[in-house]
């Protein structure tokens, strides 16, 4: 990311986990190719999940930082307590493993929206 914008590392490591969900839901009768590829999701989502805090560090000036982190935070707590029952509602529906795959792709693309619109608002600065 030293390199790179970080907001386009994230941003895009989103969209491929986006991509592998769907890739995941397709390929779930073949017990390899499902394996290979939640390796690859779970390695895309802990690295851009972890570099969310960094990257919120970056976008609050210096006299708001520690504020604006905090809350990044806490909305993130709320999100991991609502992910757990809205995990667990999915299991109600009956749905079949490709299904779930397809579902669980619906947040990682909310997120490279959300990324996409940051960066539409730093370039408007």
């Amino acid at each position: 990311m030293d390199k790179l914008n970080p907001t386009t590392v994230i941003k895009y490591s989103y969209l491929i986990a986006f991509g592998l969900f769907i890739v995941a839901g397709l390929v779930s009768s073949n017990i390899f190719l499902l394996g290979l590829t939640i390796f690859l999701i779970g390695a895309l989502l802990a690295g851009a999940q972890s570099s969310l805090l960094p990257l919120a560090a970056m976008f609050y000036p210096a006299v708001c930082r520690a504020v604006g982190v905090s809350w990044m935070h806490g909305i993130g707590r709320i999100g991991a307590i609502l992910g757990a029952f809205f995990g667990s509602l999915i299991f109600t529906f009956n749905l079949s493993l490709s299904g779930i795959f397809f579902i669980l792709a619906l947040p990682t693309f909310i997120s490279f929206i959300a990324l996409s619109l940051k960066v539409i608002y730093e370039k408007s600065k």
